[in-house]
């Protein structure tokens, strides 16, 4: 996929709106230059019931904002943004650029089925927005543009997590159990079920005595332990039990586990 305008996007934050952005904000009409931040306190009171008497409580409107904090939301009470001037010309958010790159996520995702699919491109447009970045401070050793620049990336990266969280879980589930297959049975009930199967001639093996699948077992079949799950510490572990299911030594387990079959088969 062509991610060329999430670059674009990026590089709108270059240099000469950094300069601009900072020219805005010692504009803003609550700008304190002693402090060197829009600073106002906006005298304000609320009313409430009590006991049947009408009370006012004071909650002044506090203002404190510095320019990192403006650079990514300008949008505040008496701000050049609230007022919508059309004779003024306000540098972009950064939020508004993490807007753009959610909402193309958000579109370029809508019919993917796969949560790896959508993983994979989140990945690949959170690796084009470091590229990007990277881009624009060569040659800038500004430190607050830098930190301007990591907030942004920052923002974003928590954005993106809060929309699509889920989508990583499921990606991380899924690789959990891309190479195991549990059951809901303790070691001595899995191997009467593999005994079983095979003895049914359910399985690809040359008869009831060949257990060289067993390694496969050992590996990635996991039995229930307490309240976790684990595999067989190795193939003579699993063998063995296999082997007392053949030699008539686990007919408990193995009459537990026709049992469960029986009931299953009659359900069917």
């Amino acid at each position: 996929m062509d991610l060329s305008i999430v670059s674009e996007w990026v590089s709108e934050l270059n240099n000469q709106w950094f300069l601009e952005k900072q020219k805005t904000f010692g504009e803003e009409w609550i700008y304190d230059k002693k402090k060197g931040k829009i600073y106002e306190v906006f005298p304000n009171s609320d009313y409430y019931e009590d006991e049947d008497e009408w009370k006012e409580i004071n909650r002044d409107i506090i203002i404190d904002i510095d320019f990192i904090q403006y650079c990514w939301d300008s949008y505040f009470k008496q701000s050049f943004s609230e007022q919508d001037l059309s004779d003024k010309v306000i540098p972009v958010d950064t939020r508004k650029i993490s807007n753009r790159i959610l909402n193309f996520i958000i579109t370029h995702t809508i019919d993917f089925t796969e949560p790896t699919a959508i993983n994979n491109l989140i990945i690949e447009v959170i690796e084009t927005i470091r590229n990007a970045m990277k881009q624009l401070l060569i040659g800038n050793s500004d430190e607050v543009y830098d930190k301007v620049l990591d907030i942004f990336f920052f923002n974003t990266r928590k954005e993106i997590s809060r929309r699509f969280g889920h989508i990583k879980q499921e990606v991380e589930l899924i690789d959990d159990y891309k190479y195991r297959l549990e059951f809901d049975l303790n070691q001595e009930q899995l191997a009467a079920l593999l005994f079983i199967l095979n003895k049914a001639e359910l399985l690809n093996t040359l008869n009831v005595n060949d257990t060289s699948f067993l390694h496969f077992c050992q590996q990635f079949f996991y039995f229930k332990f307490k309240d976790d799950y684990k595999h067989p510490n190795s193939f003579r572990t699993i063998s063995d039990k296999y082997n007392e299911c053949k030699g008539g030594l686990n007919i408990k387990n193995v009459d537990f586990v026709k049992e469960k079959l029986n009931k299953a088969l009659k359900d069917l």
